[in-house]
């Protein structure tokens, strides 16, 4: 899975929260399987994947914080944010998966909740698709 810098905005991807360690590795494996390039999978946990998601931008300087708070002001996705960055932090399994058209996404969305995933949403170029209930 891919190790990558600050996710300045998760656009084409499907992120969304899956609790234990085995099913964070068995989704990531069956997302794998289906045919989603490696480098398109990154699982975010602990204090690293939580400084990759950086909700208030706090971790990369003024320019982080001004664009987090544009970002806030202006869409829908902080929150979000906020909520993928805590889940790391408490020691859960964030997955984020570039995804590259509408069947690559159902077969993300299918595989994550096959495996426990939760909080699932799809990031599109100015919008947020919630894939499951909060």
């Amino acid at each position: 899975m891919s190790e990558r810098d600050w996710i300045v905005y998760p656009y084409q991807h499907v992120f969304g929260i899956v609790d234990e360690d085995d099913a964070a590795d068995a989704a990531a494996k069956g997302i794998l399987d289906a045919g989603v390039p490696e480098e398109d999978i990154t699982v975010l946990t602990g204090e690293s994947g939580a400084a990759r998601i950086d909700s208030h931008g706090s971790t990369h300087g003024m320019l982080g914080r001004v664009l987090r708070a544009v970002q806030f002001a202006t869409m829908d996705a902080l929150p979000d944010a906020e909520r993928y960055e805590r889940a790391a932090l408490d020691g859960k399994y964030v997955l984020a998966i570039r995804t590259k058209d509408d069947q690559t996404r159902d077969v993300v969305h299918r595989e994550l909740l096959k495996h426990g995933g939760h909080f699932l949403n799809y990031y599109g170029k100015l919008t947020t698709q919630p894939l499951s209930e909060p």
